[in-house]
């Protein structure tokens, strides 16, 4: 059976740690059950932009899908 978008719920939550160094011990539990993560950065910050590349290693080392995998 197909579900109009009338039909459809979503339930949609917004972490923003702020490229904080003191939480990345507690990334974890941010990425823990999540369907999908954003990075981003200032465009008008080179060194932000460059630390996107920390943040995705971060989020590859420690998200988890339902089942377990990576």
């Amino acid at each position: 059976m197909k579900l109009d978008q009338k039909d459809q719920k979503f339930n949609i939550q917004f972490w923003d740690i702020g490229g904080q160094e003191r939480y990345i011990h507690m990334t974890h539990v941010y990425y823990k059950n999540a369907d999908f993560c954003l990075i981003m950065f200032d465009l008008s910050n080179r060194e932000s932009f460059k630390a996107c590349a920390k943040w995705k290693a971060d989020l590859d080392e420690k998200y988890l899908m339902e089942d377990g995998s990576k």
